[in-house]
């Protein structure tokens, strides 16, 4: 579950890369990127996803690393 102010953070461990963080409705529509930049190998970041102004329900996060690409289902609770 999320809420309306939460803070997703994320780490590499292997090497230095780019990281694209995106959120979308459950209906698969792009919401909002959250995150699209370099990154460094063993650094901790972090990045909001305000949702003040979502309805609560189900949505998609998809984090794009490399090759590998991890999505995740959100429940927003309001």
């Amino acid at each position: 579950p999320i809420y309306a102010k939460t803070m997703i953070e994320f780490q590499n461990t292997e090497s230095d890369s780019h990281v694209l963080i995106e959120l979308f409705s459950a209906t698969g529509t792009k919401i909002a990127t959250l995150f699209n930049g370099d990154i460094e190998q063993n650094v901790l970041y972090n990045t909001e996803l305000n949702a003040d102004r979502l309805a609560g329900g189900i949505y998609l996060c998809r984090i794009v690393h490399g090759r590998q690409i991890i999505n995740k289902r959100l429940i927003l609770i309001k």
